[in-house]
């Protein structure tokens, strides 16, 4: 059995939306005779079927965390003292963030996805607009992108709508 919808030969992991999502909230016990069973199965066939490297691993992982999010979303913005407006970025499959806010204060948005799993199947992100800074995440089972902003004196948040 296996999560990813590669074929293993390929050497890459590739992990569908559908199993990410039904994956959200779970847990495994990793002390549990059927686990360590199915562990010292799985280290018993290392020896013909070796595991990619680290940096590998991590590399596709990022690949596929990336495309994942990748898309256009768009939301409402407001902060202190009175600021409110709406906001638009673009995620790339580089996770790459860029777009732009408008209203009582427009400026662009840039950042960067952490690829850093945060709770369940919120993912974080970073990044600024203007001489704002905002960090924020994006939940895979949502879809919403939500954060805070700061600037000097003045603080919000943000959310998609």
């Amino acid at each position: 059995m296996t999560i990813s919808s590669t074929a293993p030969s390929t050497g890459t992991i590739t992990i569908p939306p559908s199993v990410i999502t039904a994956a959200a909230g779970k847990t495994i016990d990793f002390t549990s005779p059927t686990v360590q069973s199915a562990l010292t199965t799985l280290c018993a066939s290392l020896t013909t079927n070796p595991m990619v490297t680290t940096s590998s691993a991590t590399n596709q992982l990022t690949s596929n965390l990336n495309t994942l999010f990748a898309g256009t979303y768009k939301g409402i913005w407001s902060g202190t003292p009175t600021s409110s407006g709406t906001w638009t970025v673009t995620i790339d499959s580089n996770g790459n963030v860029t777009g732009s806010t408008a209203g009582s204060s427009s400026t662009s948005i840039s950042g960067s996805m952490l690829t850093q799993l945060t709770t369940g199947s919120k993912y974080k992100f970073v990044g600024t607009a203007g001489s704002s800074s905002w960090a924020g995440t994006l939940d895979v089972s949502t879809k919403v992108f939500s954060g805070t902003w700061t600037d000097s004196g003045s603080s919000g948040t943000f959310t998609t709508n």
